[in-house]
């Protein structure tokens, strides 16, 4: 086969095309949503984020409905507290890695148990402004 100038630009502009695409595949980023592409230990903070979010309003919606006393409210949200320092130091180098990751979705799980086993504890207090039927 001879070599054109046609063919040697298609096989660079191939070549070209495939570094590309090992070069994206081996920086860690992965699709977010369609058109946009977040790196992976950015997706990673979200979920935690997200994870945190949704315990706040348990713990806040015990402490409405009840089914959370004062100091059990005061002592779970302290654990909230103390996993956002922990996401807070990890996230300090820019990347939240596997290991890293795996801790504080753990400390994460840990926290929902407590959270729960809180609100289903028996202890109950009246709920903020419920009315009281004596």
């Amino acid at each position: 086969m001879k070599s054109t100038p046609k063919t040697v630009s298609l096989a660079t502009l191939i070549l070209a095309c495939l570094g590309a695409t090992a070069a994206h595949a081996h920086t860690g980023w992965a699709p977010h949503s369609p058109g946009t592409l977040m790196h992976r230990s950015d997706a990673s903070a979200a979920q935690i984020e997200a994870r945190q979010a949704q315990q706040g309003q348990r713990i806040r919606a015990g402490l409405r409905d009840g089914s959370l006393t004062p100091s059990e409210f005061r002592r779970l949200m302290a654990e909230q507290r103390d996993i956002a320092a922990m996401k807070h130091d990890f996230h300090a180098d820019g990347v939240l890695d596997g290991r890293e990751f795996r801790r504080l979705n753990r400390a994460l799980d840990d926290a929902g148990q407590a959270i729960w086993r809180e609100r289903h504890d028996g202890q109950v207090r009246t709920a903020y402004k419920a009315p009281r039927f004596e």
